[in-house]
C-alpha cells in the first residue's frame, strides 16, 4: 500500500488517509490490514483510536463505502518518550549515536543497548536524527539550551 495523501485536522481530531495499493499483485483481496499507524502523543495515558467511515474500489468498475462494522476503534497506549542511551533526556551523544548508525536495522544486536528508531519506521535514517534535534531544542534543561 503506497500513502498517496493524507489531511490532519487536529482542531476536529480528525486523520483523513488516501491509499492505493501498488500494481495488480498488491491488490487487497479480502480483510486485511491496510494501514499502520504510529502516534505521538501529547502526554502519556490512554487514547481512542476510532475509524468512522472509509470507501474502497475494486479498481475495476466499482467503489463502495465500509459498513460500521468494517470500521472500528481500539484504545492506545502512549508511552513516554525515550531517547537513544536511556540517560532521561535527548542529547548530542544521542544524535551521534543515530548519526553514526545511519541506515542500520535498530535490530542489529550491536544496538540492543539503545532505543535508536525514534521515528519508528525499522530503520535509523534522517528522520531520526530530525527528531532526536527537535527534542534537543524543546528541552530546556539541556545544557546548550541554558
Amino acid at each position: 500500500m503506497k500513502l498517496v495523501d493524507s489531511i490532519h485536522e487536529p482542531q476536529k481530531g480528525e486523520l483523513r488517509v488516501i491509499l492505493a495499493s501498488e500494481g495488480e499483485p498488491n491488490t487487497i483481496i479480502g480483510k486485511e490490514t491496510l494501514l499502520k499507524l504510529n502516534f505521538n502523543g501529547v502526554q502519556t495515558g490512554e487514547a481512542l483510536v476510532d475509524i468512522v467511515s472509509g470507501r474502497v474500489a475494486d479498481g475495476i468498475t466499482s467503489e463502495y463505502e465500509l459498513t460500521p462494522q468494517q470500521c472500528g476503534q481500539a484504545t492506545i497506549t502512549i508511552e513516554g518518550i525515550t531517547d537513544v542511551n536511556y540517560s532521561g533526556e535527548f542529547t548530542l551523544l544521542d544524535l551521534g549515536i543515530n548519526a553514526r548508525h545511519l541506515f542500520k536495522s535498530p535490530s542489529e544486536p550491536e544496538l540492543s543497548n539503545y532505543n535508536t528508531d525514534i521515528v519508528i519506521d525499522g530503520i535509523i535514517d534522517e528522520n531520526d536524527l530530525i527528531e532526536i534535534a527537535r527534542y534537543m531544542m524543546q528541552n530546556p534543561d539541556y545544557e546548550m539550551n541554558k
